[in-house]
């Protein structure tokens, strides 16, 4: 049996908010980055990741939520934050050496999200596609950068998956 696994939105004009709920993990990253993008493009100013019921989180999740962090920062200043990591999650940060690098609210900064929530998607990524893995070397970069423990490893990772894709033919424009 596949442990649970969702991520929640709640929308307004000015703010998303993100509740990682179980293990969440690589697959999900192209539609979460993709999602936050597009928000941010159409005018979100604050993004808000509640991590209470985050049991695990991978370390493409992680750079994900640090190129969000970057993308989020440029548009609006101070406008990232994680909301109350789980202790598992806490460990997680730490170790890894990110945990200087986020904005931690209390829990009831994601009690105040406007709309309604909803399941972001439950569509994962194919771990062989030309999406995932640019995703996997643009997270693995940002963590390579960002991890004041653990940059070389995942520079490695990053390098890795970056001749996976230099193997592939990238996907027609459309």
């Amino acid at each position: 049996m596949e442990p649970v696994s969702q991520i929640l939105v709640a929308r307004t004009a000015e703010e998303v908010c993100l509740r990682l709920c179980g293990q969440i993990v690589a697959d999900q990253c192209p539609a979460l980055a993709k999602y936050v993008c597009e928000a941010l493009t159409g005018g979100v100013r604050s993004v808000r990741v509640d991590l209470r019921q985050c049991d695990y989180a991978d370390s493409t999740v992680w750079g994900t939520l640090i190129q969000l962090r970057h993308a989020t920062e440029t548009a609006a200043p101070g406008g990232f934050a994680l909301v109350a990591p789980s202790p598992p999650v806490q460990r997680s940060l730490t170790g890894m050496g990110l945990a200087r690098l986020f904005r931690v609210l209390e829990p009831p900064a994601a009690e105040e999200a406007a709309g309604e929530w909803t399941a972001l998607t439950a569509e994962r990524s194919s771990r062989s596609s030309f999406e995932f893995c640019q995703q996997v070397v643009r997270a693995h970069r940002a963590l390579a950068d960002s991890s004041e423990t653990r940059g070389a490893l995942y520079a490695g990772v990053a390098d890795d998956a970056e001749r996976e894709l230099q193997r592939r033919t990238p996907p027609p424009a459309e």
